[in-house]
């Protein structure tokens, strides 16, 4: 599994990163991926910046397997 985290608008935390990680590592039980068809996983955390007042984050994973693309918001 390949994971690639990115923030925007924020600075990530170790203790957000390992978060993500844990959570995400999940993932591989839906897919069975051999040695040249590897899991990409990209995940973005923003928090928004148009709200008036309190932090709102988003995130987002994209999930790519034999061509496929999942996403989650």
């Amino acid at each position: 599994m390949n994971l690639h985290i990115k923030s925007t608008n924020f600075t990530m935390t170790p203790g957000i990163e390992e978060f993500i990680r844990s959570k995400m590592s999940s993932v591989d039980k839906f897919f069975n991926p051999s040695a040249d068809e590897e899991v990409l996983i990209e995940f973005e955390v923003e928090r928004s910046t148009h709200h008036r007042k309190g932090d709102v984050f988003h995130a987002e994973a994209n999930v790519t397997h034999k061509g496929d693309l999942f996403r989650a918001r």
